[in-house]
């Protein structure tokens, strides 16, 4: 048996206790990334659901709010809602509120998904959609004749609505 040097023998030690220590820490990344891939798909899941509902929630209030006081809101919406009134007072047809909504939001969302990012123009995307096809959809109501009622408390659930889109990373339009 040969002896080794208690030095020799030392620095093997320190060799070993190096590479099992990086090979732990090498395994407690690979957890650690997978984790937050795990967290970050259930955010993405999370923030999606919450702009379905907040698109729908946003189409009933156009719905019940807008179109009962013939309100025009700001951006895409009430840009949308106005040639729908005028192709129906001057051009006598109906057209979806889908389809000028869409039109309009396409040459945004294109430039938004190359200056944002994939993720939130998708969510974008997403809310533009399911927000165009629910207008369409949802039948308008009236709840009062009153226009102040229904400018402030139109106002006030389309702020909160856009609000909630906006937190979870997306747009309205």
């Amino acid at each position: 048996m040969k002896k080794v040097p208690i030095k020799e023998l030392r620095e093997d030690l320190k060799e070993e206790l190096k590479e099992e220590l990086v090979s732990e820490i090498l395994d407690k990344q690979r957890m650690g990334e997978e984790m937050y891939h795990k967290l970050e798909i259930r955010r993405d899941v999370k923030d999606s659901i919450v702009v379905i509902i907040a698109s729908i929630l946003y189409a009933i209030n156009v719905n019940v709010f807008v179109n009962a006081g013939d309100l025009l809101p700001g951006g895409a919406t009430g840009i949308s809602l106005l040639l729908q009134h005028i192709c129906r007072t001057f051009l006598h047809i109906s057209v979806p509120y889908s389809l000028f909504s869409i039109l309009l939001n396409a040459v945004p969302a294109t430039i938004c998904y190359r200056v944002v990012g994939k993720k939130y123009t998708l969510r974008s995307v997403l809310c533009i959609f399911v927000m165009s096809i629910a207008v369409d959809m949802i039948p308008s109501h009236f709840i009062t004749d009153d226009l102040l009622l229904i400018a402030i408390f139109g106002g006030i659930i389309n702020g909160v609505l856009i609000a909630l889109i906006l937190n979870s990373h997306a747009t309205s339009g």
